[in-house]
């Protein structure tokens, strides 16, 4: 198995043509144990039904299982966007040093990680239930993370 290979732009890399996601390769020799020739390994019923199971839940809903966002955490996000929108201007326009502007993409990573931080709280099973949102807590976390 090859985790990443190929040749990195920027440092960043973006993974769409073979580019590196990471600065390195690590490739990792899988072998399987040995059985004697022509033998037939199966599973019961029982142990494949229950891996059948398992594996739908960790793959959710067609949809993704997504993290509902609500008005409360929305309003939030979008009082909070504007304060750090305005807060870098002013550092700007102060002359304590430019900054990168805070834009459109820095509020979609900051939603995209709150609803990560979100599902990482949630069982496999929970996490597939259509209910599952985010709370103020998990917005506030999102931004501890970016700062």
């Amino acid at each position: 198995i090859v985790l990443s290979e190929g040749t990195s732009k920027n440092g960043q890399g973006s993974n769409t043509n073979g580019e590196k996601l990471l600065d390195c390769t690590m490739k990792v020799r899988l072998s399987a144990p040995d059985y004697e020739e022509g033998a037939v390994q199966t599973l019961s019923f029982e142990t494949a039904e229950r891996l059948r199971s398992y594996i739908a839940r960790c793959r959710g809903p067609a949809d993704g299982g997504n993290i509902r966002l609500s008005r409360d955490v929305l309003s939030r996000a979008e009082r909070d966007f504007v304060d750090r929108r305005v807060a870098n201007r002013e550092r700007n326009q102060g002359g304590s040093g430019p900054s990168a502007e805070i834009g459109e993409e820095d509020f979609h990573r900051w939603l995209n990680v709150t609803r990560l931080q979100a599902r990482s709280k949630l069982g496999i099973v929970a996490a597939s239930s259509s209910t599952a949102g985010a709370s103020l807590g998990d917005w506030e976390d999102a931004l501890k993370l970016d700062d």
